[in-house]
Order: C-alpha cells, then sequence, then structure tokens
C-alpha cells in the first residue's frame, strides 16, 4: 500500500513567497548579465570569474523553477479554462484520439505538397531522383490519408464490431504500403550512394536539421508506445507512419552531418554510411509492415 501511495503522489515543486521570487529574478538577470559582460571584456581574475559563472548557473536554475510554478499556478490555469471553454479545443486537448488526427493533417498537407513539388520538378528535369522521391512522399501521404478517412467513418458507425473491422483493414493496407515504400527507399538510397544528391549544408543548419529530426525521432517512439496501450489499430498504423518518417530522416540527417563537418575524403566513408544506415532502416520498415499486417489479424 504504501508503494501504491508513493506512486500515486506529485512531485511538487518549492513554493517561494512572492518577495523572494521577485528578488530571485532580479538577480538572475543581473548574474547573467555579469556573465556574459566577463565573456567579452575579461576583466575578473580566474577564480572570481569561475564563482560568477557557478553563481550564474545556481541563479538560472532556481528562477526557472520559480518560472515554472508562476507559469503553472496562473498562466496554465487561466489557458486551460479557455480550452476548456470551446468545445473544439476541448476535445483536441482531452480526445487523444481525436487530437492524433487533427495533428496528423499537418503532415498530411506537407506530404501532398512534397509529393507535387518533386514530381512535377522530377518530370520536367527527368530526374530520377526526385521522381523517386514523389513516390515515396506518394505512399506516405496515401497511407495517412487513408487513416484519417477510415477513423473518421469508425468513430461514425454505432456497431463497434464493424468499427474494430475497418480498423484492421486499415492496419493491414498500411502494413502492405510500408512493404512497397521500402521498394522506393531502397532507390533513393541506391541513387544517394551513386550520384551524391544531398549536398552540404552551414553548421547552424547542420545542428538545426539534427535537432529536428531527433525530436521527431523520441516523439514518435513515445508516441508509439502510448497508443499502443490504447488498443486502437488505426492510432497504431498513424504513429508507425510517423515512427517510419522519422527514420528517413535519419538517413538525410547522417549525409547533411557527414557533407558539413567531415573535412577530409569521405567519399568512400560516405558510401558505406548511406548503404548500413539504409539497409538498417529499410529491415526496421520491412518488419514493422509485416508486425502490422499480423497485428490486423490477431486484434
Amino acid at each position: 500500500m504504501k508503494r501504491k501511495k508513493r506512486k500515486n503522489q506529485r512531485w511538487k515543486l518549492p513554493v517561494f513567497p512572492l518577495y523572494v521570487r521577485i528578488i530571485l529574478y532580479l538577480a538572475c538577470v543581473i548574474a547573467a548579465a555579469g556573465a556574459m559582460a566577463e565573456t567579452v571584456y575579461d576583466v575578473l581574475p580566474p577564480a572570481a570569474e569561475n564563482g560568477l559563472y557557478v553563481c550564474a548557473a545556481v541563479l538560472l536554475v532556481l528562477a526557472g523553477i520559480c518560472a515554472c510554478y508562476d507559469l503553472r499556478a496562473r498562466v496554465w490555469k487561466n489557458l486551460l479554462a479557455r480550452i476548456d471553454s470551446n468545445a473544439v479545443t476541448s476535445r483536441i486537448y482531452r480526445d487523444y484520439s481525436y487530437r492524433t488526427l487533427v495533428t496528423t493533417l499537418p503532415s498530411l498537407a506537407v506530404n501532398l505538397a512534397y509529393t507535387v513539388y518533386n514530381g512535377v520538378f522530377g518530370i520536367l528535369n527527368r530526374s530520377a531522383w526526385f521522381i523517386t522521391m514523389a513516390v515515396y512522399y506518394a505512399l506516405l501521404c496515401g497511407m495517412r490519408f487513408l487513416a484519417v478517412r477510415e477513423k473518421n467513418r469508425a468513430d461514425r458507425l454505432e456497431n463497434r464490431e464493424r468499427a474494430l473491422n475497418l480498423e484492421r483493414s486499415v492496419l493491414k493496407k498500411d502494413g502492405i504500403l510500408l512493404l512497397c515504400m521500402t521498394v522506393a527507399l531502397s532507390g533513393m538510397i541506391r541513387l544517394t550512394i551513386s550520384d551524391n544528391t544531398i549536398s552540404a549544408s552551414t553548421d547552424i543548419m547542420a545542428i538545426t536539421i539534427a535537432a529536428y529530426t531527433f525530436y521527431k525521432f523520441i516523439q514518435a517512439g513515445i508516441n508509439m508506445i502510448r497508443v499502443r496501450k490504447m488498443k486502437s489499430p488505426i492510432l497504431i498504423s498513424i504513429r508507425n507512419i510517423g515512427f517510419t518518417d522519422a527514420l528517413v530522416s535519419v538517413i538525410s540527417l547522417q549525409n547533411v552531418l557527414i557533407l558539413s563537418f567531415e573535412k577530409e575524403d569521405k567519399g568512400q566513408f560516405l558510401e558505406i554510411m548511406n548503404a548500413g544506415v539504409g539497409l538498417v532502416v529499410c529491415v526496421i520498415i520491412v518488419v514493422m509492415g509485416i508486425r502490422m499486417i499480423l497485428m490486423a489479424r490477431d486484434y
């Protein structure tokens, strides 16, 4: 019983009086300004300089904790009240299934735009790379559109057995499309190795791409685990599609990072990395597609 009570207890932020928080915010601003000035002008001895940096870091952590409390106590409660006052926003916030569908629509629109752009550009320039990219994004767009449309149909059905059968069929179809996608993906990887289609980026751009890719990858993994507990075949399909998109982004990411930061001869190394990472991604997608087909039969 004690262990269960401990698990249910939430960790609470320490609460400081208002005047303490105000003093802490001011001290944090002053210490941060002093640390930046010291970085530029370098007038203090090493011991004092290190002490200033440590003091600024400690104050920054404490101010961050207080800021979290203030935002949670004031801003978030007011925002939550506004969210609940509207039926649409309240459903988006409270209903995870509905929120998944809503957040899938922007990705669907982006995939459609990429499909049209790559298809038109590839046909006009007779580029196998862009045509292959168009096929990949078309499959991705088709899977997302199929999942969103059939999920809306399933939610409107009163017969839950028919609704579940509909969701099973979507999971199976998307699994088959994932297997077909590996053909287009293999072509992309082959053209990347032979034609060096990805060019170098600036350091800032490469770091930005890396940060976004890792965020998308981690978020997709978390969502896959969360949706699996809900036992909804279509939601599992949607999250697997997002995870596939994140995996494919890793291929482009490793190309950008190698081309941007590796200054020596990187031709052979880049080919090996493209082949290795591409093979791993294709195997994961194939396994995922087969698993989706089998899961559709077992639900």
